[in-house]
């Protein structure tokens, strides 16, 4: 509508030439002459008013081509936002867009790569790895824990932390420590290398080494725990 009424006004400025040069014409040919000065007039008229949609097509055009490479950056970042780092935007054109477009897929490709060195790192750790929530509900399983616990990953995504590694004795201390976290901000045992003991899946006890970190991931708290089975360590101290 804006180039439309930009048209419009031009136009408006055209007719308003086009009488002071009627004018000029009538009184230098003289009224003999005036079918030459209609058609020299019209073919002016016909030329600006060519020029001016033309330009008008032009801009729309441009302006389109801008929008529809923004909408597939957009529509890619929503997809990286969600954790598909594997999303990349097509790439229309070689201009400022086409180049925004092209970094963009260059930060996904380099986010893609490290979201896979950190899954292979997590896979392959030495020791277990769990990560729960804000409310306790186990999020990430490694293999390691897997093998140590005898709990499958799938088993126990979604399960709260203390139903199914944390003895009885420790579960209240546990439940009491995450809301004294979200209170204060403050972990008596975060950061630390702590020794206890741990369930497995068959109900048996067995000592561990515990170290747990919190951090924020889009937003969301989570709690990191390294768990190392140290029962060949206790052992070997009470034969000394």
């Amino acid at each position: 509508e804006t180039h439309i009424a930009e048209l419009l006004k031009d136009i408006e400025v055209i007719n308003q030439k086009v009488t002071e040069l009627e004018d000029g014409f009538s009184y230098t040919l003289g009224e003999g002459s005036r079918w030459l000065e209609h058609l020299i007039l019209k073919l002016l008229f016909a030329v600006a008013l060519t020029v001016e949609i033309t330009g008008l097509l032009l801009t729309i055009s441009v302006s389109r081509g801008i929008q529809k490479g923004l909408d597939e950056i957009l529509r890619a970042s929503r997809l990286v936002a969600k954790g598909d780092f594997s999303a990349t935007a097509v790439v229309y054109s070689g201009d400022e867009i086409g180049i925004l477009a092209q970094s963009f897929n260059d930060m996904a490709r380099a986010l893609d790569e490290s979201e896979k060195q950190i899954e292979t790192i997590f896979n392959n750790a030495p020791d277990a790895v769990i990560v729960i929530n804000r409310t306790g509900h186990i999020i990430r399983w490694n293999p390691k824990a897997e093998e140590m616990f005898g709990w499958n990953a799938h088993e126990v995504t979604g399960r709260f932390l203390h139903e199914t590694i944390i003895p009885h004795k420790y579960r209240v201390a546990h439940q009491r420590g995450m809301k004294h976290y979200f209170e204060t901000g403050e972990g008596p045992v975060l950061n630390k290398k702590t020794e206890l003991t741990a369930l497995r899946k068959d109900g048996s006890e067995f000592f561990v080494e515990l170290s747990i970190s919190a951090t924020t991931v889009r937003n969301e708290s989570i709690f990191i725990g390294f768990v190392s089975d140290i029962t060949g360590r206790k052992k070997a101290q009470r034969e000394l």
